[in-house]
């Protein structure tokens, strides 16, 4: 155990080892020892805890974003404040001085989800990808990466139209393992949106193909997404086959948490009221959701659509999303029409005469949508869905 003489060189691994290690994801535990590592022990390590001045790190801020960047610094300031913190627990310092020194500003990133537009044509170019179901969860409800590789079979019920996610699978340094999910996630039973089921009932046949021709080789993981071999899937891997359908289509690459926040901007323009977009994205308090910058973007769906809410169904999430402590139904009542979705006529742009509909509400009607039909818009069924 550290003295109140004891150097920083000598508290902060001990910190990291004793207190963050055993509370903290192993994300947050390697985001840690990083800046540790590189950072505050060659920097500040000499100095002691007792003798630890403002001018002290207010310098060494000033040093870190000359030879790195501001949002490092800023990190790095944030790690050590953590770590002081714990040392007046302890009661091995009276002051946290690291508090006392405003850290650097650094600019927010640039979040500028996709458009409507440009998620459709991702949706479209995406449809014949192995990975296709996993795309129009991240799309629909906004799922991590994490997330999607690490469902499980069994926390998806096709027949009740329910999702549940219970464990997010990371790689962290080489080791990949199993973590709870971020936020509210893990006491969520989410509705299936109808753009999801199709697509979920196909991976699952596909598997089941993969699993018949695996043979002797196949290793039944429960995951529902794997490779040929019934593996599960490499988070970046997921990543990489994700930037190469965007360039393919001649999208711009985001990042796929980008996707995410497209998901929060297309149910807000769709006009989901903001505590059901929480409730979807499992955000634990709704100011994450509605104060993220970029996140409320312009939404396009073409130069000939004045009224996206009126034509667009991302907005059937208000129908089908709940919590569930109360399993209460969170209702936008701005229209008794129900909705459905089919194929759409590529040059107009709506919803091709004569076309199958699958209705959202009171069960399925017509044909049995294929992967080739699914990538399609929500249309409104009504006067309003008409050009």
């Amino acid at each position: 155990m550290p003295t109140r003489s004891a150097k920083l060189s000598e508290w902060l691994p001990y910190w990291l080892e004793s207190i963050i290690k055993p509370r903290r994801r192993r994300t947050t535990y390697a985001k840690y020892e990083t800046h540790i590592r590189l950072y505050l022990v060659p920097m500040l390590g000499s100095k002691r805890l007792e003798s630890l001045s403002v001018a002290d790190v207010r310098r060494f801020l000033g040093r870190l974003e000359q030879q790195t960047a501001a949002a490092t610094a800023k990190e790095s300031h944030r790690v050590l404040r953590t770590a002081l913190t714990a040392a007046c627990r302890e009661e091995l310092v009276m002051r946290n001085v690291a508090t006392l020194v405003e850290p650097p500003s650094a600019e927010a990133r640039d979040l500028s989800p996709w458009s409507l537009d440009e998620t459709l044509s991702f949706l479209t170019a995406a449809r014949k990808d192995p990975l296709y179901a996993a795309f129009v969860l991240a799309i629909a409800l906004g799922f991590r990466r994490g997330e999607i590789v690490g469902l499980r079979r069994g926390n998806v019920v096709l027949d009740k139209r329910e999702i549940r996610v219970r464990t997010q699978r990371q790689r962290v340094r080489g080791e990949a393992y199993e973590d709870d999910p971020k936020g509210r996630r893990r006491k969520q039973t989410l509705p299936l949106p109808a753009l999801c089921v199709a697509p979920l009932r196909w991976e699952r046949l596909r598997q089941a193909a993969q699993r018949e021709a695996a043979g002797d080789q196949w290793e039944d993981t429960g995951y529902v997404f794997t490779t040929r071999t019934g593996r599960p899937i490499e988070p970046r891997n997921l990543y990489r086959s994700f930037t190469r359908v965007a360039a393919t289509a001649g999208l711009r690459v985001i990042r796929l948490h980008g996707v995410r926040h497209g998901c929060a901007a297309l149910l807000t323009v769709a006009g989901v009221p903001p505590r059901v977009v929480v409730e979807v994205l499992g955000h634990s308090r709704i100011a994450v959701t509605a104060f993220r910058p970029g996140v409320i973007a312009p939404v396009g769906v073409g130069s000939g659509c004045q009224r996206p809410p009126a034509l667009i169904g991302w907005g059937s999430l208000c129908w089908w999303a709940r919590t569930v402590s109360n399993r209460r139904h969170l209702l936008c009542k701005s229209s008794a029409l129900p909705l459905s979705y089919a194929p759409v006529d590529e040059g107009t742009g709506y919803m091709a005469p004569g076309a199958c509909r699958q209705s959202v509400r009171g069960g399925l009607t017509g044909d049995s949508p294929t992967p080739e039909t699914v990538a399609v818009r929500i249309v409104r069924v009504g006067p309003r869905c008409l050009p």
